[in-house]
């Protein structure tokens, strides 16, 4: 429960401090020190911010210690990106973010996951890990057509992976394609 209400607290300062006009590096800053303040417990979360321009196709982002993305460009395969990753927010007071920038074309599909996916354990105590993802991901690629059909795919591909075995961390995806 203290877990779910830390990541609360992250996501309501987040779209609250974007809901400003803030740039993004400001937002991740000030949500840190919110974060930070009076947290004796030493918790954090890691995220991935972003904002896509759909008329220029600049996607803007901060990526705050949250799993690199895959991204997958019209007419080629997923790979991980390789994105600076700058510290998790609630860690330390006064950390400064950078904003980066990549253009999210028409046809072009990112995917965003919790460390729940990869972090899957199965009976032999494997990792599901960022090879098997980004596999599947290809695997299953011609499955992206605007319905839960694609996640639904790589929700059951970690699942035969994990035999029945109980994941101790939730699996959450998100996956942006530009149509």
């Amino acid at each position: 429960v203290p877990a779910a209400l830390f990541m609360s607290m992250a996501k309501i300062h987040i779209k609250n401090y974007a809901s400003l006009g803030l740039p993004l590096d400001e937002v991740a800053f000030r949500v840190n020190n919110q974060l930070c303040y009076k947290n004796e417990e030493g918790m954090f979360v890691t995220a991935f911010i972003c904002v896509l321009n759909i008329e220029t196709n600049e996607m803007q982002f901060v990526n705050a210690g949250h799993n690199p993305p895959f991204l997958m460009k019209q007419g080629e395969m997923f790979a991980m990106m390789k994105p600076k990753a700058n510290l998790v927010l609630g860690m330390m007071e006064d950390i400064p973010y950078t904003i980066q920038h990549m253009e999210l074309s028409k046809g072009d599909v990112i995917y965003l996951y919790t460390d729940g996916m990869t972090e899957a354990l199965n009976t032999e105590d494997e990792l599901y890990g960022e090879e098997r993802l980004e596999d599947a991901l290809n695997r299953y690629s011609d499955c992206i057509d605007g319905t839960d059909t694609f996640l639904k795919c790589l929700y059951e591909d970690v699942n035969a992976f994990a035999e029945g075995v109980s994941q101790a961390d939730d699996i959450t995806m998100l996956c942006v394609s530009r149509r």
